[in-house]
């Protein structure tokens, strides 16, 4: 009976086997594919020598298919126990590292005694042929090394159910069924071979294991064909995921990690597996997102880690769907984005940098030009005042020889001056003459002051803040208007040493603005006050007036070059650049606006004793 239903099942058995075949030559040229043909191959062989022997009548014909079927089976486990290895190799490795060639040997020996039975007596001890409904098959008395050949067959293919099966359980729920369709198929020969050694009476008579194996195949394709088997396990998994630079972690419905590539595991710098772990135990991982984490989609950016060794990551957690029904995990991707991040700074940095030099470059690019407008102005202001001197020196010169004259001619006319109106007004007129020659003079005077080079300027060490103020005032006086009030609170200042040319610059620009300021406001008493002081070895120049006051905001503003408060076409917006630049980077000193009794004050702070440009530059550096 048990003959008729293995030659029934076998050309159905061999069917599968030649379709599984033909599909698995997809993958000959994969390590996995390649070791799966081999098996798959010794396979059918395996079945139509096991045909043969059932068909032969002849007892050499009998023991020649015998022997081929021992000596293809016994490289059937191997060729399984190969492909299980490569299957998991990246994954699982076994306790005791054996070479891959050390498996043949027992099938070598195997092929070698069975071929050479009955010159040995180690594979076999005897043999007779047994006839059964029409059928012909060997029965044989085993001898030592049989079940040393078995015992390896049988180690080998437990060895490979065990690292398929605990590769596939090892990847999360979503791989259980393709799983058990392999495990399956795995033990289909297991359970064959043991219940034909087991002494049962109906596979007693006949080994059905050829065909376990044929159905052993059949699982395998349905693994290969409807589940991609080998592209998607490891090629896939192992190939893409575990080499990609971004960190991969899968968690299953219950936030248990089932899956961690090589990067994660870098950039979480973990110490040891946490595969089967929950999340929230993972003190590498969870405290630094704990406050973040949702299992819907979101993305979010985190540190990992303290101090050196913090790293600034990117985020991102996705649930796992099939066809947007149910929820199987949780797809987490990590981006260690420290080294952007740190470029990212370093490349604001240099714009603050570039910002900060073109604000520099754009000052000195506007002292320039104003150095060399009050070069040409000086230059002109210079020439005139020289111009004007000399007649008037000429002009002084007469007017002592002028007095001269009318008092000798008086006197040789007999003239009483003393009596005479006419003298008394030629007294007058030469008074005037006089006086209004000496004002001509103090403002020549004050303009070739004004008007030195800088570049060629000497510190003087004796120069008079006082006498530096009433000097401005002369060349302003025919800008003040006449009902505008000046105040001067001089104080006893000693002589201090500075750039007199810069600051009788900086004096004339502040009065310029306060008389302007002054001129142009609504109050009825119109005043500028002009205070100086000492305060321990500094001198302290205050000028205030009666003019709009200027919003705390916008004090510092003030300074700032072209900004101004006039009217447009009545300003430059430099004088309080070029006096804030001359006192704070020439003199290191101090220039700010302040408010006093309603009064705008400007306050300039020089100190008695100057250093030198360079020794300042120094400092402000």
């Amino acid at each position: 009976m048990e003959y008729y239903l293995y030659l029934l099942i076998t050309p159905v058995a061999f069917a599968v086997i030649c379709i599984t075949i033909t599909i698995t030559l997809k993958y000959r040229h994969e390590p996995l594919g390649e070791s799966l043909l081999v098996y798959f191959f010794l396979i059918a062989l395996f079945m139509m020598s096991n045909v043969f022997e059932l068909i032969a009548g002849d007892e050499f014909w009998i023991l020649f298919w015998t022997k081929l079927q021992i000596s293809l089976y016994a490289f059937v486990p191997v060729a399984w126990f190969i492909f299980a290895q490569r299957f998991s190799k990246s994954a699982i490795k076994l306790p005791v590292r054996l070479p891959q060639r050390a498996v043949f040997a027992v099938p070598l020996l195997t092929t070698l005694f069975v071929w050479t039975y009955p010159l040995n007596s180690f594979f076999y001890k005897g043999h007779q042929v047994v006839s059964r409904y029409g059928f012909s098959t060997l029965k044989t008395d085993r001898a030592f090394f049989f079940w040393v050949f078995g015992v390896h067959s049988y180690l080998l293919l437990i060895l490979g159910v065990f690292l398929i099966t605990r590769q596939l359980l090892s990847r999360g729920p979503h791989f259980h069924r393709l799983s058990i369709i392999i495990f399956i198929g795995s033990i289909f020969p297991l359970s064959a071979n043991i219940l034909y050694i087991l002494p049962l009476p109906f596979f007693i008579f006949k080994d059905f294991t050829p065909l376990a194996f044929a159905l052993s195949g059949f699982f395998f394709f349905i693994g290969i064909f409807w589940h991609r088997f080998l592209e998607i396990i490891p090629i896939a998994r192992n190939t893409v995921v575990e080499e990609m630079e971004q960190g991969v972690i899968i968690l299953d419905k219950d936030d248990k990690i089932i899956d961690i590539n090589h990067s994660a595991s870098n950039i979480l710098n973990l110490k040891k597996s946490i595969l089967g772990m929950e999340l929230s135990s993972v003190d590498e991982l969870w405290p630094y997102i704990q406050h973040s984490y949702r299992k819907d989609e979101c993305v979010f950016e985190g540190l990992i880690g303290t101090g050196d060794e913090a790293r600034n990551c990117n985020f991102r957690i996705k649930p796992i769907r099939q066809d947007q029904e149910e929820q199987y995990g949780i797809l987490i991707t990590i981006d260690d984005i420290s080294l952007l991040t740190s470029l990212y700074d370093e490349k604001m940095r240099l714009i603050a940098l570039m910002e900060d030099t073109y604000n520099k470059l754009n000052s000195t690019q506007l002292q320039l030009i104003h150095k060399e407008k009050l070069a040409s102005i000086g230059q002109i202001s210079a020439g005139m005042a020289h111009e004007i001197k000399n007649p008037l020196s000429f002009m002084q010169s007469n007017h002592v020889f002028l007095t001269q004259y009318i008092k000798t001619l008086s006197d040789m006319a007999g003239i009483d001056s003393k009596k005479s109106e006419l003298m008394f007004e030629i007294d007058d007129i030469l008074f005037d003459f006089k006086d209004g020659l000496r004002r001509i003079l103090d403002v020549v005077n004050d303009l070739l002051s004004f008007s030195r080079d800088e570049s060629k300027q000497k510190l003087d060490i004796n120069f008079d803040i006082n006498n530096s103020l009433d000097q401005s005032l002369r060349i302003l006086k025919g800008t003040i208007n006449p009902g505008i009030k000046i105040v001067r609170k001089y104080g006893d200042l000693p002589p201090i040493s500075c750039y007199g040319g810069e600051i009788n610059q900086v004096f004339l620009n502040l009065l310029n603005n306060a008389i302007h300021a002054t001129n142009t406001a609504d109050n009825e008493q119109k005043k500028v006050v002009i205070r100086t002081k000492t305060v321990l070895d500094r001198v302290v120049v205050d000028i205030l007036n009666t003019g709009k006051t200027i919003n705390p905001e916008l004090r510092q503003k003030v300074f700032e070059p072209f900004y101004t408060t006039k009217p447009s076409g009545k300003g430059t917006g430099l004088g309080l650049s070029i006096a804030s630049d001359i006192v704070i980077k020439r003199h290191n000193g101090g220039i700010e606006v302040l408010e006093e009794e309603g009064m705008t004050l400007f306050r300039v702070t020089l100190n008695v004793e100057l250093e030198s440009v360079e020794e300042i530059a120094y400092e402000l550096q």
